[in-house]
């Protein structure tokens, strides 16, 4: 499954050229099942900002926690660090809410 985040700057600006790093921790295990692993950045020219991460060990009857760095280029706190829910809306369609 991939996991996708978009990076913008204090201008709503798409970021470039980051490498970003995903945690991801599974709530009904209590384990952290990915730790601070670079994400890979889709196009730094057709889809500028987003970054993604196959996540391929998931359990689908399992929710989790995803926490993402963009990294220390990104000074402000709001911005570099973005985090959301991963959770299954049906067996075979997972969907992760990164709120707003």
């Amino acid at each position: 499954m991939l996991v996708t985040v978009y990076f913008s700057d204090i201008n709503s600006l798409p970021v470039t050229g980051l490498t970003p790093t995903i945690s991801i921790y599974d709530l009904d295990s209590n384990t952290r099942t990915i730790n601070a692993v670079a994400m890979t950045e889709v196009s730094n020219t057709i889809a500028q900002g987003w970054y993604k991460y196959d996540y391929t060990t998931i359990d689908l009857s399992h929710s989790y926690t995803v926490n993402v760095d963009g990294g220390a280029i990104i000074t402000t706190p709001s911005l570099r660090y973005q985090v959301g829910v991963l959770s299954p809306m049906l067996p075979e369609v997972p969907a992760v809410d990164f709120g707003s």
